[in-house]
């Protein structure tokens, strides 16, 4: 049996801690805690983990601050931030920084043991469909794909907003395809509820199926971009922030400032771990393939899919590398 996922749990408040310890161990997960972030750091040195939860205030050093050191040590580790504090554009330096996510406290544990999976790459196994996702549905009889984003999600039932007209009544059937980090997800789910003509209440699907296998192998990768769009005319403006969240000889995706709209082409310049402690820069050219906003965020921030294009020897030689050395074997 393969082994479960290991969280390391970064956070200060001892109480806490005992209570993430014991939802994350009932729901089969493996835990390592830590007080703060050289305790964190000695943790990693001891083991390799599947996700961290990192508290952003913490007594030797700021959590996003932090969240590059940890990633030395386990770079393919997705990152779910935590805070009980509003600070002005606090999502958009964690996802700057390089969190996958961030979770105010008090937060339901459900949705935190839901989104770990997400993030682990056990969504397809567990029909997970989480707030924020976007998702593609189509309703009964129709040809075209409708855009829509996950609202809330309860175990059985879970509401998305959609964009265009869907056509379907509490009752209905509507396909609904995902993306997964290996490939796109299909399943069917029945309409629940319909609260609004832009709102549907939808069942969770008992199977999900993949129905096209991603053609490069991918791993997660978090490492700070900068991206030049082509609408940037001026050569001299400033290239946007951004944070890549996994990668694959084929393309890319991040998290950047700003809309990015599908078709739209871009450069991008980051590095990519190489070696024992080594990194690559890469420069490349890429198109937009799927764009979405991040709920909220204000100033707007995107969520997107960019495919490679014209890669040279080098840069595909490297990318192969860093995704072989992150695949488990």
């Amino acid at each position: 049996m393969a082994s479960q996922p290991t969280v390391l749990i970064v956070d200060d408040e001892p109480n806490f801690r005992l209570i993430l310890e014991a939802k994350l161990s009932r729901s089969g997960f493996q835990v390592l805690s830590a007080a703060d972030v050289a305790s964190a750091l000695e943790r990693l040195a001891e083991r390799q983990v599947g996700a961290i939860l990192l508290d952003i205030r913490l007594p030797d050093m700021n959590g996003l601050a932090a969240l590059p050191l940890l990633r030395a040590r386990c770079p393919s580790a997705p990152a779910i931030a935590m805070t009980a504090y509003e600070e002005e554009n606090l999502r958009r330096r964690a996802f700057l920084a390089g969190a996958d996510a961030i979770l105010y406290k008090p937060f339901d544990l459900e949705a935190l043991t839901e989104r770990l999976r997400v993030l682990v790459g056990e969504g397809a196994r567990y029909g997970v469909v989480q707030p924020g996702q976007n998702l593609s549905i189509r309703g009964h009889g129709l040809r075209d794909l409708v855009s829509a984003r996950v609202l809330r999600s309860w175990p059985d039932v879970f509401t998305v907003a959609v964009t265009g007209p869907l056509e379907a009544s509490a009752g209905d059937t509507v396909e609904t395809l995902i993306a997964g980090t290996d490939g796109l997800y299909r399943f069917d789910a029945a309409v629940v509820e319909v609260p609004s003509s832009a709102t549907y209440a939808l069942a969770k699907p008992v199977t999900i199926e993949r129905f096209q296998r991603r053609a490069a192998p991918r791993a997660p990768l978090h490492v700070p971009v900068a991206l030049r769009t082509d609408a940037m005319d001026d050569a001299d403006s400033e290239a946007r922030p951004g944070s890549t969240t996994d990668i694959s000889c084929r393309g890319v995706a991040l998290v950047a400032d700003g809309e990015l709209a599908i078709g739209q082409r871009a450069s991008l310049a980051f590095s990519i771990p190489s070696g024992a402690s080594g990194s690559t820069p890469l420069l490349v050219d890429a198109v937009v393939v799927r764009s979405g906003l991040i709920d909220e965020e204000r100033p707007v921030m995107s969520r997107a899919g960019l495919r490679f294009e014209r890669l040279t020897d080098d840069t595909i030689s490297a990318i192969e590398a860093y995704v072989a050395a992150s695949t488990p074997v």
